[in-house]
C-alpha cells in the first residue's frame, strides 16, 4: 500500500509540473480525413479550439487534402522530438486558398478561450468584429512547414479576413518567402507592411519548425519568428531569427494555409496556439514519466 501510495504521489508531481503552465488553446494535427466530395481537408474537424471546419476555396477544389506521407517531424539540439502524430495536410489547386475560423465571440456571445485576447474592432459599418490580440497580452503560434514546388507562393497567415486568398489583405501576420528565404511579413491597420528576413534559405521537401511570439501593446505590437529552434518544450530561445514591430494594431481571427497554386506545392502540420513556448513546442515526455507509470502499474499489480 506505502509503494502504491509513494508513486501516486510522484505521478501526481510529474503530471502537475507538465500541466501547470500548459494553457494550449488552439490545436490541429490533421489526425483523420474528412468524408466529402470537395476535398479531404475542406469540411475536417480534426483537433480543439476552432469556431467550425476547414474550409477550401472552390467548391470544386481537390487539391487539398489530408495525407500521410511524407514524415514531418523535429528533433532539437538536445534530441527532444516533437509531439506529432504523423498526418498532414497538403496543398494547394488553381490560386485557391484553405483555412479555418478561430473562436472569438462578440461581447454578447458566450465567452470562449480567446476572451482575454479579444480585441473588439469596428467595421466600415460600424458593426462590431472581435478580434485575437487585444493589448497587453502575448500568444504563441507554432507549425511544421515544408514546400516541394520552387516558388516563392508558400504562406503561412493570421488574418482578420476569410478564407479566399488575398495577397495583399490588411492587416496579417504571415511566415512566408522572398527570393528563397524564409520571411516574417506583417501588415497593420494602416496598411504598413513590414518584413523581416530570417536568413534561412529554405530547401525543398525539407521540414522546418516555424514558432512566433506576438506581443500585442497598445501601440507598438511586436512579432518573433524563430525558424528551427534550438530547444522545445521549455523556454523560448533568447534571439528570434526575425523580429517585426509595427506601430499600428496586428489582429486576426482565421489561420489561412496557402502552399502555391498547384497540387501538392506545399504541406503544414500541427498548427498550435497557446499562452506560452512550451505550450506551440510539446516534446514527447521524458522516458522518466514512463519509469513512474511502470512502477505504478507494477505496485498496484503487488497489491
Amino acid at each position: 500500500m506505502k509503494k502504491s501510495l509513494l508513486v501516486l504521489t510522484v505521478l501526481t508531481a510529474v503530471l502537475t509540473a507538465i500541466s501547470a503552465n500548459a494553457v494550449l488553446l488552439t490545436y490541429d494535427d490533421f489526425a483523420t480525413k474528412a468524408t466529402n466530395d470537395n476535398s479531404s481537408l475542406s469540411q475536417s474537424t480534426n483537433g480543439f479550439g476552432w469556431l467550425g471546419s476547414w474550409v477550401v476555396q472552390g467548391a470544386a477544389n481537390y487539391g487539398y487534402a489530408i495525407t500521410n506521407a511524407p514524415t514531418m517531424g523535429y528533433v532539437d539540439g538536445g534530441a527532444k522530438i516533437l509531439l506529432t502524430n504523423g498526418m498532414l495536410a497538403v496543398g494547394g489547386d488553381a490560386y485557391t486558398s484553405s483555412g479555418r475560423r478561430l473562436p472569438v465571440s462578440q461581447t454578447y456571445e458566450p465567452p470562449t478561450v480567446y476572451n482575454p485576447y479579444r480585441k473588439i474592432t469596428y467595421n466600415q459599418y460600424g458593426g462590431t468584429e472581435p478580434m485575437i490580440g487585444a493589448d497587453g497580452t502575448e500568444l504563441w503560434f507554432s507549425a511544421l512547414v515544408r514546400q516541394q514546388a520552387n516558388n516563392n507562393s508558400y504562406a503561412l497567415q493570421l488574418t482578420p479576413q476569410g478564407v479566399a486568398w488575398v495577397p495583399n489583405g490588411n492587416p496579417r501576420i504571415q511566415i512566408g518567402l522572398n527570393g528563397g528565404v524564409w520571411e516574417l511579413l506583417c501588415a497593420d491597420t494602416n496598411g504598413v507592411t513590414y518584413t523581416a528576413s530570417t536568413g534561412v534559405s529554405r530547401t525543398l521537401n525539407q521540414t522546418y519548425l516555424m514558432v512566433m511570439r506576438m506581443a500585442f501593446a497598445d501601440g507598438n505590437d511586436v512579432v518573433d519568428l524563430f525558424v528551427d529552434p534550438p530547444q522545445i518544450g521549455g523556454l523560448p530561445p533568447v534571439t528570434p531569427s526575425a523580429s517585426v514591430t509595427s506601430t499600428n494594431d496586428l489582429y486576426f481571427r482565421t489561420f489561412r494555409f496557402y502552399p502555391g497554386s498547384g497540387q501538392n506545392n506545399g504541406y503544414v502540420d500541427e498548427v498550435r496556439i497557446g499562452e506560452t513556448y512550451a505550450d506551440v513546442t510539446p516534446a514527447i515526455p521524458e522516458p522518466a514519466i514512463g519509469l513512474v507509470l511502470a512502477g505504478l502499474v507494477l505496485a498496484l499489480r503487488k497489491r
